[in-house]
């Protein structure tokens, strides 16, 4: 094979691995694709109030991002745009999704710097691994009243989707408001 072509085959192979040509059927998946929390209620004739300061009830989940194309295989270097329900950047109520990018890799949010979903932000763009396709990021939810929303993940023609729930439960011995006991 002559220089010229063996040089125009290796440039059509490093062009396939451009995250802006992704071969048809390559797929995103979020893991955990469901995700549901209980907030106990001890005085269910009063209706939760959603607290959003830092001294709020949360919990941090991490949300794993794979792509892989129509075969399996990992894509690495793959953008992904990522979009949540009731964040800062997409809805004028309190913000009880959140989404935050773990910049410096310590595996812990720093609420102050690695935030992507506040009111400022545009939705969040990420780039998979070059060898194993994956990303992170975590999801803070708000525990303090019931929600039910998604964290979407968009490749391409690809979504996949994330359901993100917190549902009130009642302490034992007291009276839910349809007036069944626990």
């Amino acid at each position: 094979m002559s220089v010229a072509i063996k040089y125009l085959v290796s440039c059509v192979y490093l062009s396939a691995c451009n995250s802006g040509q992704l071969p048809v059927g390559a797929s995103v998946k979020l893991s955990p694709s469901e995700h549901k929390v209980a907030t106990v209620v001890n005085n269910p004739n009063e209706p939760p109030v959603c607290l959003t300061d830092e001294n709020g009830s949360y919990q941090d989940l991490p949300i794993l991002i794979s792509v892989t194309d129509t075969s399996g295989t990992p894509m690495g270097n793959a953008e992904v745009l990522l979009y949540s329900d009731y964040s800062g950047n997409t809805f004028t109520g309190p913000d009880v999704i959140q989404i935050f990018a773990d910049t410096n890799g310590n595996g812990v949010v720093d609420a102050d710097t690695e935030l992507v979903s506040g009111i400022d932000s545009d939705a969040y763009k990420t780039i998979t691994d070059q060898y194993n396709g994956t990303a992170m990021v975590f999801v803070r939810m708000n525990l303090t009243c019931p929600y039910s929303g998604s964290l979407k993940a968009f490749v391409g023609s690809s979504v996949a989707q994330a359901q993100l729930e917190v549902f009130l439960t009642y302490a034992v011995g007291t009276v839910e408001p349809a007036g069944k006991l626990q």
